[in-house]
């Protein structure tokens, strides 16, 4: 058997072979890169489906062509795409999703310094204007510098 004449290969080989690219990127590479060539390996399934006798040059042309299509033209339309939703704005940004919040301070606030309790994480908390302030004030959270949540006092509006 000459190595290009794939003709003994059906469309069980491309189908497995794509099933094995999609389940090791899915499961254990984890980079939606090797999934387009397994899908590119799908549709050569289909074709020789539909064309048994598709010669091995054709199904090597198909594969080699359709899979860096499919990434790329998926890699394209992610990049095209709207990005929505509240998930997408803080991502990785740790305490970016409080600004705008108003929280009770744990203990007084002396020289700026102080704490805030946010669910079940004490954050230091820091006023600019180096404002003191009592124990279980309001404070509006303006911004997260680091691991340092800054603060400012929260005027309640009549």
């Amino acid at each position: 058997m000459h190595l290009l004449d794939w003709s003994g290969w059906g469309w069980q080989f491309w189908l497995t072979a794509g099933a094995v690219m999609v389940i090791i990127d899915a499961f254990i590479i984890n980079t939606a890169v090797v999934m387009w060539f397994g899908i590119g390996a799908g549709l050569v399934a289909v074709l020789l489906y539909i064309h048994p006798g598709l010669s091995g040059l054709w199904q090597l042309g198909v594969f080699g062509v359709s899979s860096p299509l499919a990434l790329f033209g998926w890699k394209w339309w992610d990049k095209k795409r709207p990005r929505k939703g509240p998930d997408r704005l803080h991502l990785n940004k740790k305490g970016a999703e409080y600004i705008g919040r108003v929280f009770p301070l744990e203990g007084a606030m002396e020289n700026g310094i102080g704490r805030i309790k946010i669910g079940d994480t004490s954050w230091t908390a820091k006023n600019n204007q180096n404002a003191n302030l009592p124990a279980g004030g309001k404070v509006l959270v303006e911004g997260v510098r680091g691991t340092t949540i800054i603060v400012k006092k929260f005027e309640e509006q009549t």
